[in-house]
């Protein structure tokens, strides 16, 4: 083969692969390989949407899978892959290490292969240039995450209430303290962000004035959201609540986002959604973000 090809898989949480994904890219930037990017597992698209549903790839040549799995005499790497699991979705027994294969670790060495493949579990750097120079939303889904901001003035402080922190009862107490920090001027304009009813609550009972960044969000039609992470359950499962896991998606990206232009931010550091999203804030910047969506900004007020 003239190029190689390395096919992304993951079982993980959104940030979690945005993370693997610019280790990724960083290795086909340096090893001139081409991206393929399948996102359809049971956590994601779960059969339904992909990557290239939500996001474009800049500045790297990219192959659909369909293509990729008719390639005949291809040495792939790990040997664990075969043609027939890397044409179907990422089933949960394949989110194991023996799956991962010596992409995801350190130095990008080029690989000794023809199609290298990886579920994305392990080590991983991540390059928060590649993130916000080589990915962007598709324009439709950059005009949803506008719809669910429209209520998201800056400035602003973005409490972000981590869906297991529910398994921890001195977490609201620990942000709170942090949010007792914040001169009274920080405190003025405060939006929060989850995906747990039951901690949502418990931060309203601290800081009555604080608001939902996206007001509707689907996660408010869940009745009881302690027992499971909502972006976990499949759609059957969301079906029950009248919620697809599109919507939920797009809401959670929202979020995201509205994290990422906060200008003060509350939440565990050790959470890779909140640390990754105040990683681009600093190192990106407004018009950087704002590259991602297609130029939008929230008004300042």
């Amino acid at each position: 083969m003239v190029q190689q090809i390395v096919v992304v898989k993951s079982g993980a949480g959104f940030v979690d692969r945005l993370q693997a994904l610019s280790h990724i890219i960083e290795y086909c930037l340096i090893n001139k390989a081409v991206l393929c990017v399948d996102w359809r597992d049971y956590s994601w698209g779960q059969g339904q949407w992909d990557f290239h549903d939500f996001f474009e790839i800049l500045g790297i040549y990219t192959i659909p899978l369909d293509i990729v799995i008719r390639i005949v005499n291809a040495k792939i790497v790990p040997v664990c892959w075969t043609n027939e699991l890397i044409k179907n979705p990422l089933e949960k027994d394949m989110y194991k290490d023996e799956y991962c294969g010596p992409i995801m670790q350190e130095g990008y060495k080029k690989i000794d292969g023809d199609i290298i493949v990886t579920n994305c579990k392990g080590y991983r750097y991540y390059h928060t240039r590649n993130i916000l120079t080589n990915i962007r939303f598709k324009k439709n889904i950059s005009d949803l995450i506008q719809q669910r901001l429209l209520n998201f003035y800056l400035p602003a402080t973005v409490v972000h209430l981590r869906g297991t922190d529910r398994f921890t009862p001195e977490a609201i107490d620990i942000l709170f303290k942090e949010y007792n920090l914040l001169d009274e001027q920080s405190k003025k304009r405060v939006y929060h962000i989850s995906d747990t009813v039951e901690l949502m609550n418990e931060w309203i009972a601290k800081v009555s004035h604080s608001k939902l960044c996206n007001p509707n969000c689907s996660i408010l039609k869940i009745t009881d959201t302690s027992k499971k992470a909502t972006h976990l359950m499949n759609s059957s499962e969301l079906q029950l609540f009248g919620i697809r896991k599109y919507e939920l998606i797009i809401d959670s990206l929202a979020d995201f986002v509205a994290l990422t232009f906060a200008t003060n931010a509350i939440g565990q550091t050790k959470s890779v959604f909140f640390e990754v999203a105040r990683k681009l804030a600093q190192y990106g910047g407004p018009d950087a973000i704002a590259a991602w969506l297609n130029g939008y900004k929230p008004q300042t007020v």
